[in-house]
């Protein structure tokens, strides 16, 4: 094994610490919000966009980008 591919395996992965805007969205709720908010994301059908619009008129910002990824890792 080369000296670079040393380094590159011993190199562990930077995810800069930061957590997905979706689940701190989700923390942040309470109760049948919370609830409303999960089953929302996990409906395909319903759009990344007008989750991002229904969350920002209630204060809560979160991109259809930050959304789709979401989805993405949930395997939805």
């Amino acid at each position: 094994m080369g000296k670079l591919l040393k380094q590159i395996e011993a190199t562990p992965v930077n995810s800069g610490g930061k957590h997905s805007t979706v689940d701190l969205a989700i923390q942040e709720l309470q109760g049948e919000d919370r609830d409303d908010l999960v089953c929302a994301l996990r409906n395909p059908t319903i759009s990344a966009t007008v989750l991002s619009q229904v969350l920002a008129n209630n204060s809560i910002e979160v991109s259809r980008t930050a959304i789709n990824r979401w989805r993405n890792r949930e395997g939805i």
